[in-house]
């Protein structure tokens, strides 16, 4: 097997791996021969899109690219004597804890504690993301709370220090007890006033509260979630079909037939738990 992989480069070899130097559309060309003759070369195009975004978490610069929302008001973050429920740690990516109740209170300030933990990529037009693919790690320590990603999402900031921002999209959350023969995926939605259902639409303090988000489906399968072990978290949104998998098998196959977010960035989601970590994340976009 000869192959011309469209580049000015050549290789050998079925199966044969190459690099391409960068973004752009190939044409590789493969001939196959024996001692019988050759057969006529047959084509294949290939696309190299570029990363939107790659945050394997080696230095605290890269968690600094990121930006830390709470529940309820943005009331239990680094600003607060310097208890936040998220941390970096350069040997196990980043961390986070949705019970602000681990740091007793220290400042003694009379603010609400927080139950979730978001922590959104807001880098220069992450909100306008399409269809793309976000690969990710995710350690769970110890308690059976749900905790896992946030994809197509849109946040507001309104500048205010006791009134939180809104955010919207999708989470899809990993879970199941650590004493128990069983785990699942589940895949909500964060709504808007306008578009949503259940307890979702009661929401007097900001046009939308995170913690209540409505369950569109639900996975369950047989096998402990282990933990303190690293699992692969892959999500692909492509128009209004979402796909989940987790650990190479794929548990969600949903397409939001009533009002989907078409658009979005992405973060990590965390819920009344001891600390959860994630790292290696990579998100791609998707012809």
């Amino acid at each position: 097997y000869n192959w011309d992989f469209g580049d000015g480069t050549f290789g050998q070899g079925s199966p044969t791996d190459h690099v391409y130097p960068g973004e752009g559309v190939y044409v590789a060309t493969v001939t196959a021969s024996n001692a019988l003759g050759q057969v006529p070369p047959a084509t294949t195009q290939v696309t190299i899109e570029g990363i939107l975004l790659e945050s394997d978490f080696n230095t605290d610069a890269d968690f600094r690219r990121w930006t830390p929302f709470l529940n309820y008001w943005r009331l239990y973050d680094e600003s607060l004597c310097g208890q936040g429920q998220w941390y970096w740690d350069p040997n196990n990516g980043v961390g986070g804890s949705g019970s602000a109740t681990n740091h007793r209170n220290p400042c003694n300030h009379d603010k609400k504690e927080a139950e979730d933990a978001l922590l959104m990529y807001l880098g220069e037009g992450a909100e306008g993301w399409t269809d793309y693919r976000i690969e990710a790690k995710l350690n769970i320590r110890c308690a059976a709370h749900p905790h896992g990603l946030w994809v197509r999402g849109q946040y507001e900031d309104v500048g205010d220090t006791d009134t939180a921002g809104w955010v919207t999209g999708y989470y899809i959350m990993v879970g199941g007890g650590a004493d128990r023969d069983s785990h699942y995926v589940s895949l909500k939605q964060l709504q808007t006033l306008t578009d949503c259902w259940d307890n979702a639409c009661n929401n007097p303090h900001n046009l939308y509260d995170f913690n209540n988000p409505h369950e569109l489906t639900f996975t369950r399968k047989d096998g402990n979630l282990t933990r303190w072990a690293w699992h692969t978290v892959v999500v692909e949104v492509r128009g209004a079909n979402i796909k989940v998998w987790l650990n190479g098998v794929q548990y969600i196959d949903y397409t939001d037939s009533k009002e989907p977010f078409m658009e979005g960035t992405v973060g990590l989601k965390v819920y009344k738990a001891e600390t959860v970590a994630f790292d290696d994340i990579v998100v791609t976009p998707l012809d």
